[in-house]
């Protein structure tokens, strides 16, 4: 049994006792704001209605403020009771609110002394008694949940009342005294039964709580038991059909098996478009078509999307992948349901439309590319333009065969990026003049791949001259790679780097002619005569990681002073590649390597992009040093550049050298070094290696 259960003012016992009390005084608590209200209202009616009978009006004040202060008190002790944390000590707390509860009672209760001066008529007593009794029926709603409030605040109401009518009169009196005396005794007996009502529906409340909870516990258990029941049905019938199941099974899986090889056989994983040998496959039935009966108008469009790289190089392999799969939302959204739209590879696609006019596909080609200007591409917080380009060739019954009118398509894809990309170039006969240029451009794909192979380059050298005399004597010079098949010419790098560049070898061109100039230092043994050797790199390399630390591990690994090399880059590639060729030109000048900024001056806009590369000379592009000496706004375009290249700490160099009179005014403005053919032609990278006291001649 809990401490407070068996006391006079809580009769119910059991273990919900300590809630039925707490229940009680959050009760009490709750109707006190409103009693203590109406007790405030109703001492201010009561003061202002006996104020005029009254001479002296000191007492009347203060019985108005001891009400109202006694109401703010509790209405703070209230609030305090709400705000309480320890749940334990409501019994403390319902002996502070009972308190409360009794001084109101007490001021209530001389309200008999503030109207006995007017009590000798009968009225005057008959409104006293209406004042009391309105007090104690008043009481019933606020007190009758909890007796001891009750009480605390009836008997110093009404007990004052009851003597002073009994002490101050006669018969009537004596009337009115057991008039309130039977009305408190029956205002007394109602809150009696209004309490145990109380008391009764608080107990039926928690009885049905546990009730309802008995009732859950038994539904839980039940429902445990159905359960468990038709675990044990579900698990016979299971065992009963398990052989039908796995039969069924493995039909399915067979059959999904089926279906997912063919998907795959026939569709490119990362798409879902159709793959490359599928589509061979389609074309080669529709040209097989066109060479039987020569019937229909067929088109194939050839895709590549510009700019590819420098979104998979920029978000890694995720963006690029994610880049093709919105391009393959974007064209399937835009062909023919009957169309076949595939991923060839890479950033390639193609669309195969049949029974299509070459003027229908031409407005299919140019909504492909309204589309793709329209649309953005975001990744990583950053936004991308779509574009690609198009190759759109006609299939009749004069097109050649599959891997005919592929290169033909392909060709005229890569002529429409010639001509500015993000358009598309069609094909309206077979010999086409830029397709066929292009054709012969591809046809430097299987030389430069042969020439790897079997090692058809080799590698002859441009002496640079020093036009100051004081500058160190000894030999500088530029490497530079020919082609040179068995019963062939030499072929210079300009006729084919572009391709090479363009089909990706341009990187293993590089490779090969680093290794090669390392190896011939190497041999060389003292290279005490050389005082600067320059080899040029691709944009492509210059954009390449992989080949950044390639070449960073060659020349720490080589047994060649690296303050011996220099490597050049083009203008345009450094500006193409701008981060990229500022981390390469420190990572190469931290090994104690020096970087060439090459071709330099094709566009002044290049001035803005010069502070941010550290690059140690800036060689002159030959289209402008050329003329010098015949051209003042040659002249003074090649000064301007050398003065700002003097004005942040780097050296020039001039190309393209023919003759004396562009020396003398090179020289003249003040230009650090000069090549060219009027030195001399280029040599065999061999003599150079085996002439080790050789040194450069000076220009007189």
């Amino acid at each position: 049994m809990t401490p407070h259960a068996g006391t006079a003012e809580r009769p119910i016992v059991g273990p919900d006792a300590d809630a039925l009390f707490t229940k009680r005084i959050d009760l009490l608590a709750a109707h006190t704001p409103i009693t203590l209200a109406a007790s405030s209202v109703g001492a201010i009616v009561l003061a202002w209605g006996i104020w005029p009978s009254r001479e002296s009006h000191v007492g009347l004040l203060w019985w108005v403020l001891g009400v109202l202060g006694t109401g703010a008190g509790r209405m703070l002790l209230v609030g305090s009771y709400k705000r309480r944390a320890d749940s334990s000590s409501v019994v403390t707390w319902a002996y502070r609110l009972r308190l409360g509860t009794l001084v109101s009672g007490a001021l209530w209760g001389t309200v008999t002394f503030l109207l006995s001066p007017d009590a000798d008529t009968v009225l005057a007593q008959a409104f006293l008694l209406l004042v009391v009794g309105g007090l104690l029926a008043g009481s019933l709603g606020a007190y009758a949940v909890d007796l001891p409030s009750f009480g605390a605040f009836v008997v110093p109401v009404a007990l004052p009342t009851l003597l002073n009518v009994v002490i101050g009169g006669g018969g009537l009196a004596v009337v009115g005294g057991v008039m309130s005396l039977v009305f408190t005794a029956v205002v007394s007996l109602y809150a009696l039964r209004l309490n145990r009502t109380f008391i009764s529906a608080l107990q039926l409340q928690f009885d049905n709580d546990q009730l309802v909870t008995q009732l859950d516990r038994e539904k839980s258990r039940l429902e445990a038991l159905k359960g468990e029941l038709e675990d044990r049905v579900v698990e016979r019938t299971a065992t009963l059909e398990v052989t039908n199941r796995r039969l069924a099974g493995e039909i399915e899986t067979s059959r999904r098996l089926r279906d997912r090889l063919l998907h795959q056989a026939t569709h490119d994983t990362l798409t879902q478009l159709i793959n490359r040998h599928e589509f061979e496959r389609r074309l080669q039935r529709v040209l097989d078509t066109v060479h039987s009966d020569g019937g229909g108008e067929h088109i194939l469009c050839y895709l590549d999307l510009d700019q590819f790289k420098i979104i998979n190089d920029t978000g890694g392999h995720a963006a690029g992948d994610a880049l093709l799969k919105h391009v393959a939302a974007l064209l399937r959204a835009k062909v023919r349901h009957r169309d076949t739209l595939a991923r060839l590879g890479g950033d390639e696609f193609g669309i195969l439309m049949e029974h299509c006019s070459l003027e229908q596909a031409t407005r299919t080609a140019t909504a492909l590319h309204a589309a793709a200007e329209e649309s953005r591409f975001a990744w990583d917080e950053r936004t991308f333009r779509v574009g690609f380009s198009m190759g759109v060739v006609p299939i009749t019954a004069l097109s050649g065969d599959l891997s005919d009118v592929l290169r033909h398509a392909d060709a005229a894809c890569y002529a429409a990026k010639d001509q500015g990309r993000g358009r598309f170039h069609v094909v309206h006969k077979a010999d086409d003049a830029i397709v066929t240029a292009r054709r012969g451009e591809m046809g430097w794909v299987e030389r430069l791949g042969r020439a790897l192979e079997e090692n058809h380059f080799h590698l002859v050298y441009q002496t640079i001259h020093a036009l100051d005399e004081r500058v160190e004597r000894g030999v500088r010079c530029e490497i530079l790679l020919r082609l040179k098949a068995p019963g062939e010419p030499a072929v210079p790098a300009a006729a084919f780097m572009r391709s090479a560049e363009r089909y990706n070898l341009a990187v293993k061109i590089d490779q090969w002619v680093v290794t090669s100039v390392l190896a011939h230092l190497d041999q060389a043994g003292d290279l005490g005569f050389l005082q600067e050797c320059s080899v040029n790199l691709s944009g492509q390399s210059l954009g390449s990681a992989e080949f950044q630390d390639w070449l960073l591990r060659s020349i720490a690994e080589a047994r060649v002073p690296a303050e011996t090399l220099c490597f050049e880059i083009t203008e345009t590639a450094a500006m193409i590649n701008l981060d990229q060729g500022r981390k390469f030109a420190s990572a190469i000048r931290d090994l104690g390597c020096r970087v060439a900024l090459d071709d330099f001056g094709t566009g002044f806009s290049s001035f803005g992009y010069l502070k941010a590369l550290p690059v140690d000379y800036l060689k002159i592009d030959g289209t402008l040093v050329q003329d010098v000496a015949s051209d003042p706004m040659a002249l003074a375009m090649v000064k301007s550049i050398h003065d700002v290249a003097r004005l942040m700490g780097k050296q020039t160099v001039a190309e393209y050298v023919g003759n004396d009179a562009t020396i003398e005014a090179l020289r003249a403005v003040g230009i650090d070094f000069a090549q060219g053919f009027g030195f001399g032609e280029p040599q065999a990278f061999d003599l150079l290696v085996d002439r080790r006291a050789h040194v450069s001649p000076r220009p007189s």
